[in-house]
């Protein structure tokens, strides 16, 4: 029996939800072989039942004791009249379940309250348990306003794992967006992150300032400048981005250099997507893999893409974004940098012609397309 004590522990009521509460109780008990105190066995007896017999007796009481240690002083008060295990279970079911439970208002209340307190740990725990209250009380959530909520409360220096949500759910349908469970354990590992250095070969390479994320969950390129393309088409359907839904998006060829790790490579990277708002240029690892030959493996030190056991690409863990990999790939910016300067020369002209209108005003028309000409 010290073994089995030894060996089992309920939840804090309050701590965890009356259900996870009750459901880890219901297990102690059946490790101890005492769950019948709060089940089928008969407390009241008549004349003509046996009587309680002191090993009974001395269960009983063992039973009401686990019972009191798992809950708070508070609600041990409200027990203290209570005669047997099955009367506290059904006073703590008639509190956190029945007409002394929090009503849905006031879930939302603590729901609202929320506040980050140092441990993001913490944070998700308390979510999850709001979690579980609303579905104890039928109300079914999405599963995602866990995130939703992280996301909304956590300080500046979390910047990153917020930014990784929107990255990883963009472009997702909602069965597909990123756990509470997966969230947690990319966030916590941010601080070790901030004090990887990166590999001395790669922090070496000179590589293009417009730089290419890696998605292993996407299945197409993303690019946000459209000069990046040649053949450029137009195609029919839809894509889901970071900037919703695009219809009939152009597609095309992008010409680029891979680094293998230890040289640079001329290829071309077909069927890539322009989109003018999307944040990050994104490359579809999958879609990639997807061509005979070709795997990918993440370690430590950032992503290797090969061909036939040779590599073809290399990334590296992003020091802006947590768990992101920016692979190092290259444009030709000549291109990409006349047509800034062409924009930006032209400003001036423009600014006069519109009478004086601020620039921001008159770059905002040109990506709207509202004048040309430039």
């Amino acid at each position: 029996m010290f073994e089995k004590e030894n060996i089992v522990k309920v939840l804090k009521l309050g701590d965890a939800t009356y259900r996870q509460w009750f459901d880890t109780l219901i297990d102690v008990l059946e490790a101890l072989d005492l769950d019948e105190f709060i089940k089928d066995f008969k407390f009241e007896r008549s004349p003509t039942d046996p009587p309680i017999t002191t090993k009974e007796k001395n269960r009983i009481a063992k039973t009401r004791n686990i019972i009191k240690q798992s809950i708070s002083k508070e609600d041990l008060e409200g027990l203290m009249d209570c005669k047997n295990p099955k009367e506290m279970i059904a006073e703590l079911e008639r509190k956190y379940r029945g007409p002394g439970a929090k009503s849905a208002w006031e879930l939302l209340k603590d729901l609202d309250s929320i506040k980050y307190d140092g441990s993001i740990q913490r944070l998700f725990s308390r979510l999850r348990q709001l979690y579980a209250a609303f579905n104890d009380k039928g109300i079914k959530m999405p599963h995602h306003i866990i995130n939703s909520k992280v996301r909304s409360v956590l300080p500046q220096e979390y910047s990153d794992v917020c930014k990784m949500l929107d990255m990883y759910n963009g472009g997702r349908k909602e069965s597909e967006y990123m756990s509470d469970k997966h969230a947690v354990v990319k966030s916590s590992k941010i601080d070790q992150r901030r004090f990887v250095s990166p590999s001395p070969s790669l922090s070496l390479v000179s590589t293009s300032s417009i730089k290419f994320l890696a998605d292993c969950g996407a299945s197409f390129h993303i690019v946000n400048n459209r000069s990046m393309l040649m053949n450029i088409r137009k195609t029919n359907g839809s894509i889901r981005t970071l900037s919703g839904e695009i219809q009939n998006p152009e597609q095309g060829e992008m010409n680029c250099q891979l680094f293998t790790g230890e040289r640079w490579i001329p290829m071309v990277i077909k069927d890539v997507f322009f989109v003018a708002d999307q944040p990050f240029n994104l490359i579809a690892i999958g879609k990639i893999c997807s061509n005979d030959g070709i795997h990918e493996m993440t370690n430590k030190d950032g992503m290797t893409i090969y061909h036939n056991q040779n590599p073809i690409l290399v990334g590296k863990w992003s020091n802006d974004y947590a768990n992101i990999i920016e692979l190092l790939i290259k444009v030709d910016e000549t291109t990409l940098t006349n047509v800034v300067n062409v924009a930006v020369d032209s400003l001036a002209c423009w600014h006069e012609r519109f009478g004086h209108f601020s620039t921001r005003t008159i770059a905002k028309m040109i990506r709207q397309k509202r004048v040309d000409g430039i």
